[in-house]
Formats: C-alpha cells, structure tokens, sequence
C-alpha cells in the first residue's frame, strides 16, 4: 500500500510539474509574442476617421464634483472664459422664459472662437421662448454629453435636450498621447470569450489585435458600440428627466458637387453622410428613438467654406455660420417643445 501510494504521489508531482511547465511556457510565450508585436510598431486601425496632431495633450476628460461643478480640460480653448456656477461656459443672465433647454455638445456647442453673444445658445434664445444651458466644453465626444447630462441634468430640469452632434463625437475616449485620436476600431469575436472581455485585451495587448485581424469572424465596431451607448444613455436620461432627446448634425464645412443645388430631392448627396461616423449617428438616433436634423440643409445654396471661422477651419463655424444653424433649427424646435413653453413665451 505505501509503495502504491508513493506511486500514486509521485505521478501527482509529475503531473503538477508538467502542468506548472506547460502554463509557465504559455505565459512565456505570451509575453515574448507581446514583446515581438509592440516591437512591429501598433497593428494598425481599421479606419482613420480624422488626424489632428493639436489635440495631443488635450486633457478632455469630464470630471464632476461634489458641489455639482463640471469641468473640462482646456475650457474655452487656453482662452480667459467666464464659467456660471456650473462650470460652463455661460458668463451671461440669459433670458427669462418659461422652459429650459440644453444644449449637448463639444467646441462647436461651446462657440470656439465666438463671442458669448454669438454662440448658439444665445441665437437660440432670441428666437423660441427658450432659457438655453449649454453643457458643452472643448474636446467631448458623446459618451462625455452623456455623462454630462447624467451629473447636471436633474439640477438644470431640461424641457427639451438637443445634441449639436459633429463627426469626431463618434471618437473614442481611450486613445490616449496618440497623433491620431479619432478612429473607428474592430474587434475580431472569438466564440470562447465574450465581447467586454475581448475589448479589454483589445485595449491592452497588441498581440491579440494582430491574432485578431488574422483570424475570420464577425467585426464588432468598438467605436460604434460605445458611441451607440452614449445616445441611448442621452435618451434614457432625458426620458427619467421627464422631456425628450432630439439630435441635430452639423456637417463638415467642405464644399461639395452640387453644394449650390436648394435643399430637396434631387439634391447630390455629400460623400460625408456615407462615412462611418455620420451613419453611426444616423443609426444610433434610430436606434434611440431621436428625432434627427441633418444641418447641411441649412448651408443649402451657400458655399460652406464661408461658414467657416477660419480658412481653414473645416469643424467650427464662424458667427454667420453658427447663425444660419439657429434659423434652420427654430423651427424645428419648436413644434417639440412642450405646449406650455409656445403658449407663454415669457
């Protein structure tokens, strides 16, 4: 008995040592293959959705207090701004009037380059019965408005919530000191691990991402996922906050084929509404129940590039420009605010 027993041990230890080797050789060869990949540089992304070598170093990431403050990096772009008790970029009274509205969004919500007295909110309150809080700062992307709204929107009490949505709120918050910082990324699903846990090792290890885009299976666009889970967030918490999410996209301000054609059918279709980005917005605000307005009606005969603030400004509108924004979304505006606000205009 004792020598069947030592037997009976002896092949437990060999069995341990074994499994100890094998593990110890995976997680070397884990590490070496880690090492081989970064040392081939980053796998390269699926699809650039824009470069900009001046966002390096822009610390945008949204941060809440107890006092109910909310601040961002950069505010104002490096500029001298007047923040309310909020933390926001709303250095004036405002106007008395019997509803409230915010005003989701990034730099183009916040009126980079502006004057308080040109920046949207302010055109939007001289033409519906409308106090406008402009919950934007420079740099948010989607999942920042949400949880923006998430921290102030019980306190700001919105009748009425409007994302002012341009193309790189579709970027991505985890890419972080790299040159190119809005991407639309993929993830390859393996049958044996689940989504979440895939896009943690997607983030962290550069040999699954290059094991990843060499095996075959169904894409998963990561981008799209977390910018689809910040529109419904929007929408859910306008709905616990007793009003409604609306979204309006601002297009890039580039010139087109057919830009001089008038709004309408028939009318050529910009090659930006087909990009991954504006259909992300497009489907998303399908898929949480926002009613949508495509602004480029409202540069409908005019050459964009004079709506820009600079030459070369493709992204943030001068003051004409952020004032043809505010008359072609009144209207639109209007009819889905609630009764009380049209029938008492302040």
């Amino acid at each position: 008995a004792g020598a069947g027993a030592s037997f009976y041990d002896a092949a437990v230890r060999r069995i341990a040592f074994s499994l100890v080797a094998v593990l110890g050789g995976v997680a070397a060869a884990l590490l070496l293959g880690e090492g081989l990949a970064r040392g081939l540089g980053e796998p390269p992304l699926a699809a650039v959705v824009r470069s900009s070598a001046a966002a390096k170093g822009v610390d945008s990431v949204l941060m809440a207090v107890d006092d109910g403050r909310l601040y961002a990096g950069r505010p104002g772009g490096g500029e001298d701004e007047a923040l309310d008790r909020w933390g926001l970029r709303d250095p004036e009274p405002g106007v008395r009037a019997p509803c409230r509205l915010v005003l989701l969004g990034d730099s183009v919500a916040w009126g980079h380059g502006l004057r308080p007295a040109q920046i949207l909110g302010r055109r939007l309150e001289q033409r519906l019965p409308v106090r406008v809080h402009t919950l934007a700062a420079p740099g948010w992307n989607t999942a920042q408005e949400a949880a923006a709204l998430q921290t102030l929107g019980a306190e700001l009490q919105p009748d009425l919530v409007l994302v002012l949505w341009v193309p790189n709120d579709a970027a991505s918050a985890e890419v972080e000191g790299a040159d190119t910082v809005y991407v639309q990324r993929r993830v390859r699903l393996l049958p044996v691990l689940g989504v979440d846990a895939q896009i943690a090792l997607w983030r962290r290890s550069w040999l699954f991402r290059r094991v990843g885009d060499a095996l075959s299976g169904e894409e998963l666009l990561l981008e799209a996922r977390e910018h689809a889970q910040a529109l419904e967030s929007i929408a859910a918490t306008s709905r616990d906050l007793g009003t409604r999410a609306l979204l309006a996209q601002v297009p890039p301000l580039v010139p087109y084929p057919g830009w001089q054609t008038p709004w309408g059918p028939g009318r050529p279709t910009p090659a930006y509404v087909r990009e991954a980005p504006w259909q992300a917005a497009v489907q998303g605000a399908e898929a949480a129940g926002m009613p949508r307005f495509d602004l480029t009606a409202a540069n409908a005969g005019t050459d964009p590039t004079t709506l820009r603030l600079t030459s070369s400004d493709r992204v943030h509108p001068s003051a004409a420009g952020v004032e043809r924004f505010a008359e072609a979304l009144a209207p639109w505006l209007a009819p889905e605010l609630p009764a009380r606000c049209r029938s008492n205009p302040g």
